[in-house]
């Protein structure tokens, strides 16, 4: 009796225990996935931000050299 007691919980429970899991890996992707979202996110910014720098840095060398040969 105790055997078909202990059965009949552990089979009431388990689909609620799998569901559970199921949630936390679902949640645990979506954090995953957010997470890797805002490092590329980030990543993009900051290679942009690099390009944007050297490309004014260049315009702002040329300026001063055209300066300079316009001064000669």
């Amino acid at each position: 009796m105790d055997g078909d007691v202990n059965k009949l919980i552990k089979n009431r429970f388990s689909g609620f225990i799998k569901k559970n899991k199921l949630k936390r890996v679902k949640r645990k992707a979506l954090l995953l996935i957010l997470i890797s979202v805002i490092v590329f996110l980030v990543v993009k910014a900051l290679i942009v931000t690099f390009y944007a720098a050297l490309i004014l840095a260049v315009l702002i060398a040329t300026f001063i050299l055209y300066r300079k040969i316009k001064k000669n």
